[in-house]
């Protein structure tokens, strides 16, 4: 270009000419590409550029007087068996025709191979005239987008995997809650048009944490995954089903004419959960409960589905698991107070409403206190002292329940040191019911240590209780925790026994100390012939175990005297005494420790301490 300057200020040369090297040097130093063709398709000029990259001519002078087609031709030749080699002639010619149709300056992208590789040009072309403005063909420049349309492919693409991943959950590739939220919200608005009714589906794995505790979250993941692919082998394809998370799965029937459809769909999918499971060479056997809500009501929404359908599940566990139920409007006075419940105990625990009861346990030889058991109970402000019946179940499920027990521990064994520092305690045995959920928990055993050390209680002196259900859920667990609670030197026993999955196999897995006989057991015995041989056999294997055996819920003569009779040495019971506030429980303590001092007493069982509730 410097070249051709310096020519045009140092010779004299024509004019015409001088201007048509400028523009020839010009338009071939260009990047973008640039021509010129008549009506016919056919090249009047063609710059460097595009005899380079489009064209694959020899030079600029062998455009002129040929056609696009015709050099996509020729370059398809050279590869005969691959017709994508070149292709962009075809869609050049047919730009060309729609500019000079319409008469006026267009812009187009246009893709194409060229020499087997993909091309995108931003193409500008325009109509020229002649003097009189007559069409003589058209004039163009093209840019070569190729990188900016590939870039923009990419960011596409991953829009629309991050759009699936915000809308699929990962394990099981099902939509999530976000898309089943909005499929729901599509159905019911479908289902007022048609006036056909949409179901909704919560289903729940029955005690899927067992196997996650046991054999490991990967063995979970592989389990949901199979179930996540037996339910979508019986569903429909305009249904949805999704996963909320964990072990939660919905599915949304619409267009539903007759509910006996869902009862029937409903039965299936249990069945099919119900069905073993292969996870690496080891059968898994799951069930599942089913909470159902129908649209019924033209005002439902969405999250009101949602709220009714697992309201209904719940009850469906209730009513022991492996089965369905559908919503009614009872069921939601039913959860509004469980809510209600649940806010006021969370209140109650940050407002000391809970306070600390003791039910002594007797030795029946020497008619003594030889322990007590630490229970809770609410003094709510409105509705007095409520039962544990009423609020340990929800604490359980909300997991309150753990901050509860520490709460517990922490003042009754803190009350227990009191009481022997004033020697009111010799050799006695302080009782704390310890849940599932607060077994389960990482921290337990630092909690223990640390309480011990705190208070200066001899760990022999406590003993925690668990149900015998809530032991065997997990039983591998359970049985790992225990023994690192043992080799602290607390006392361990089983509580409610005889109610759950009585084996003798745990009872030698687990070295516990006491086994306790669950009330109802003792309730109508002597009179009921066989809860008085469950009894026997409960004690005769006790003894040969070696364990420690209290008789629970003793009320009357009759029963003190069969369990006298049959060797039974401990028990508790309203016979006894009910469960006594702090101070009533220290009056005890000290009268007990009076009848001590007159050896004429010593032979007389305690009274029953009363007290208004």
């Amino acid at each position: 270009m410097l070249r051709v300057i310096f020519f045009m200020a140092n010779s004299a040369c024509d004019p015409l000419v001088l201007g048509q090297d400028i523009l020839r040097t010009l338009t071939d130093n260009l990047p973008d590409m640039l021509w010129i063709k008549d009506l016919k398709g056919r090249y009047l000029f063609a710059n460097q550029s595009i005899c380079q990259n489009l064209l694959m001519a020899v030079d600029t002078s062998e455009p002129v007087g040929q056609t696009d087609v015709f050099f996509a031709h020729r370059e398809r030749a050279t590869q005969a068996d691959n017709a994508e080699w070149h292709t962009f002639g075809e869609l050049c010619a047919n730009s060309d025709e729609i500019v000079i149709k319409n008469n006026k300056p267009m812009r187009f992208e246009e893709y194409g191979n060229v020499k087997g590789e993909p091309l995108y040009l931003e193409v500008h072309k325009a109509p020229f005239y002649d003097e009189q403005g007559n069409i003589l063909g058209t004039v163009g420049s093209a840019r070569d987008i190729t990188e900016m349309m590939q870039m923009k492919k990419t960011l596409v693409e991953q829009k629309n995997i991050l759009h699936y991943q915000a809308h699929h959950d990962v394990l099981t590739d099902l939509p999530n809650r976000l898309l089943f939220q909005d499929r729901l919200e599509q159905a019911l608005l479908k289902s007022k048009r048609s006036q056909n009714h949409v179901a909704l589906l919560f289903i729940d794995i029955d005690h899927f944490k067992n196997i996650n505790d046991v054999f490991g979250h990967d063995r979970g993941d592989h389990l949901l995954q199979r179930i996540s692919q037996r339910l979508l082998n019986i569903v429909r394809d305009a249904d949805t089903l999704s996963r909320l998370g964990g072990d939660e799965f919905t599915l949304i029937v619409d267009d539903v004419k007759d509910i006996a459809h869902i009862a029937r769909l409903t039965k299936k999918i249990l069945n099919v959960i119900e069905e073993p499971v292969i996870v690496e060479d080891t059968f898994h056997y799951v069930t599942a409960s089913i909470g159902i809500c129908m649209n019924c009501d033209d005002a439902i929404t969405s999250s009101d589905m949602l709220k009714h359908a697992d309201t209904a599940m719940y009850r469906a566990k209730d009513r022991g698991r492996n089965t369905f139920e559908f919503y009614t409007k009872g069921l939601t006075k039913k959860a509004l107070d469980r809510v209600l419940l649940e806010t006021e105990l969370r209140t109650a625990i940050q407002e000391q409403q809970l306070e600390i009861y003791y039910q002594p346990k007797m030795n029946l030889i020497s008619n003594r206190i030889y322990g007590m058991e630490s229970l809770i109970r609410w003094q709510h402000p409105d509705l007095g002292q409520l039962s544990p019946e009423s609020f340990i179940p929800l604490a359980e499920e909300t997991g309150l329940i753990v901050e509860m027990d520490r709460w517990c521990y922490e003042k009754s064994v803190t009350q227990f040191k009191e009481w022997q520092k004033k020697g009111l305690l010799n050799g006695n045995i302080l009782a704390l019911n310890l849940s599932i959920k607060h077994l389960e928990r990482a921290d337990l055993l630092e909690f223990l240590k640390d309480l011990l050390v705190r208070t200066e209680v001899d760990p022999a002196c406590i003993e925690l209780e668990i149900t015998e259900t809530q032991m065997m859920e997990n039983m591998h667990k359970t049985k790992q925790v225990l023994k690192e609670v043992e080799k602290l030197g607390i006392r361990l026993a089983i509580d409610d026994f005889g109610t759950g999955y009585s084996s003798l196999a745990y009872l030698k897995q687990l070295h516990l100390d006491t086994l306790k006989i669950d009330r109802s057991f003792i309730k109508d015995i002597p009179e009921n012939e066989e809860d008085a041989t469950i009894v026997r056999a409960i004690l005769a294997m006790a003894y040969g175990l070696n364990l420690h055996v209290v008789a629970e819920g003793v009320e009357n003569e009759e029963q003190l005297g069969f369990l006298l009779q049959e060797g039974c040495v401990c028990a508790q019971g309203y016979l006894f005494s009910e469960p006594l506030s702090t101070v009533e429980m220290e009056t005890m303590l000290y009268n007990q420790m009076g009848d001590m001092v007159s050896s004429n007493k010593t032979t007389k069982r305690p009274y029953l301490v009363s007290v208004d509730s």
